[in-house]
This record gives C-alpha cells, sequence and structure tokens, in this order.
C-alpha cells in the first residue's frame, strides 16, 4: 500500500530505520580451515587444508562452502557447502561431488542481528584481539560439564559474525578462520541450492514432517 504526503515521507523514514536494525551485516569473505596433530613431543604437524568461501546477505542468510586444497588418494574435491535459509529456518548440508543436500535443521526462532559490546561477557572473555581489521572479543568454548575445548573470535562492531574459532579434540587442533572479508551485499543467487541436486530432509531435526 503507497502512502502519500508528510505522513508518509515520515512512515517511509521510520520504517527504513526499523528495517535497518532488523538487518544483518552483509559479508563477503574467504575462509582457510588448518588443522594440527600434535606430536609426542609437543610439537605439531599439519594435518590437513581447506579453502572456501562465505557468504551472509543482509536478510541472514548464510553460505560457507570448503574444499581441500591438497588430496592424496580421493582425487578432486568439489566441495561441500553449509546453508542457512533465513526465512525459512532452514540448516541445509550440501555435497558437490554427489549433487546432493540434506536438510539438517529446523529453527524455531530466526537469529538476530544482535551486537556485542565492550562491556559484554567481561566475565568469561580471554581478552580482545584484532583480526583481518575486525575487533574482536575472545570468548571460551565449554561442553555441558565446563570443560573449555577451545575459543571463539567474536567481531564487536559487526552484530553476529564469528572471524575465528579454535577448538581442540584429543591431539587434534582445528583453527576455522574468515580473511579478506569485505562487508559488501553477495548476489543472491549465491543462497540457493542448484535445481538439479537430490534434497533429503528424512533426518531432519526440528522438522514436522520427519
Amino acid at each position: 500500500m503507497q502512502l502519500r504526503g508528510l505522513l508518509i515521507s515520515l512512515a517511509l523514514v521510520i520504517g527504513c530505520a526499523v528495517e535497518s536494525l532488523a538487518q544483518f551485516t552483509p559479508v563477503i569473505a574467504k575462509v582457510k580451515v588448518s588443522e594440527y596433530r600434535t606430536r609426542p613431543d609437543g610439537s605439531e604437524r599439519s594435518k590437513m587444508l581447506s579453502k572456501g568461501f562465505f557468504y551472509r546477505s543482509s536478510a541472514g542468510d548464510i553460505m560457507q562452502t570448503r574444499y581441500r586444497t591438497a588430496l592424496s588418494r580421493t582425487g578432486k574435491d568439489l566441495g561441500r557447502s553449509t546453508y542457512y535459509n533465513a526465512s525459512e529456518l532452514k540448516h541445509y548440508s550440501i555435497d558437490h561431488n554427489v549433487k546432493s543436500a540434506e536438510l539438517e535443521h529446523q529453527s524455531k526462532h530466526p537469529i538476530s542481528p544482535l551486537a556485542l559490546s565492550d562491556n559484554d561477557n567481561v566475565r568469561n572473555s580471554l581478552g580482545k584481539e584484532t583480526i583481518q581489521g575486525i575487533k574482536c572479543i575472545i570468548l571460551p568454548i565449554r561442553r555441558s560439564n565446563g570443560e573449555t575445548t577451545g575459543k571463539v573470535w567474536l567481531a564487536l562492531d559487526v552484530p553476529r559474525l564469528t572471524v575465528k574459532t579454535e577448538r581442540t579434540h584429543n591431539n587434534i587442533r582445528r583453527v576455522w578462520e574468515l580473511y579478506d572479508i569485505r562487508f559488501t551485499e553477495p548476489d543472491s543467487s549465491r543462497f540457493s541450492i542448484p535445481s538439479d541436486y537430490e534434497v533429503d530432509q528424512s533426518n531432519c531435526h526440528g522438522c514436522d514432517n520427519r
């Protein structure tokens, strides 16, 4: 419905302000994932490296694609993607090698673009660090029993953006990190499952049609 006159101008200004508050900061970035195995002497050996791309729209859609950069006997790896459809609250795992997508989870509530501040999580904070020019707060990753298994770097000025994570399990340390980060709207074509991919939703958690 179109409005006219002064009330319209005011309504549009207010409406735009409300809409902008509900939007995410769009992101286009590259991703690298490194794994390291700890030797008996305490030194580390590089185990695996994968790279890829990370896209987030202002609507909250997220597409992340990764592929291995070094393969031994498995041949060419077309990669895998994780896709979050914000309007449907659906999380997909996509395997580009076999052209399939699996609906893994149906969220009950949308993710809100809430921002952290310098005063948040002070008690749990492990400090602050600037990565790729982005000021981050470092928080521990803990199990339900309180055991610390890693840490996460969350952007302070970019709501809901994880810039880096580090997790350790047994003798493997895994580091996930964004780089070459740009705050610009990705092309909408980035957020879709190719039409010729088979979609399986039989194992979806939170779906009514399991």
